[in-house]
C-alpha cells in the first residue's frame, strides 16, 4: 500500500482555498489546527507538510540544532519553503485585530491569542514604543478565565476575528 502523506492545515475561512479538497484525496491524510500548532506538528514529523505561518518557518530554519537532537526517522533535517501559496493581503483584513481598552501610551497588559504567532509578534512590534513601562505580553492561559486585573489591549484572530467588534471597555 502507498504511504500517504500527511499536511497540516489551517481550519480558518482563509485558509479554506489552500486545504478545499485535500480532505477526500486519496492518499492524504489533512489534519487541521491553529497556525500556531503547525509547526511543531512539521518539527516533530507529525506531518509531512504544513501551512506554518511565515514566523515559524524562519524559526524551523534558525532551529537546526534542535533538529539535531531529534530522534532519528522523527523529524526532518532541513525545511523548505514552497513559494506557491500564502495567505495574506495587500490591504487591510478582518481576520487579524487588536483591541485597546485604555489609551495607546496607557497599554501596560496586552492579551495574546494562541492561534496565531506571526500577529502577536505583530502586535508586539505595532506597540513596541520607548516608554518607562513596556507592554507586558500575556496568553489566556497566564491569567486565568476570571483575571483579577482585565488586559489593557487584546489581540484577536481568525475566524473569531472577523465578527468581532470591540468589546466594551472591561
Amino acid at each position: 500500500m502507498p504511504e500517504r502523506i500527511k499536511i497540516g492545515g489551517i481550519g480558518f475561512v482563509s485558509a479554506w482555498p489552500l486545504v478545499e479538497g485535500l480532505a477526500s484525496e486519496a492518499g492524504v491524510d489533512l489534519r487541521l489546527e491553529a497556525p500556531s500548532a503547525l509547526a511543531p506538528l512539521l518539527k516533530a514529523g507529525e506531518v509531512d507538510a504544513a501551512l506554518v505561518p511565515s514566523i515559524d518557518y524562519y524559526r524551523l530554519a534558525a532551529d537546526s540544532g534542535e533538529r539535531a537532537r531529534a530522534p532519528a526517522g522523527r523529524a526532518p533535517s532541513r525545511f523548505v519553503a514552497l513559494d506557491v501559496a500564502a495567505i495574506g493581503s495587500r490591504g487591510p483584513v478582518g481576520s487579524a485585530r487588536l483591541f485597546g481598552y485604555a489609551e495607546a501610551e496607557t497599554i501596560r497588559r496586552v492579551l495574546l491569542d494562541p492561534a496565531s504567532r506571526t500577529e502577536s509578534v505583530m502586535a508586539r512590534l505595532l506597540l513596541a514604543r520607548p516608554a518607562p513601562v513596556q507592554p507586558h505580553f500575556v496568553l489566556p492561559e497566564e491569567i486565568g478565565p476570571h483575571p483579577a486585573r482585565p488586559p489593557d489591549a487584546e489581540l484577536v484572530v481568525g475566524d473569531a476575528a472577523l465578527g468581532a467588534a470591540r468589546p466594551a471597555a472591561q
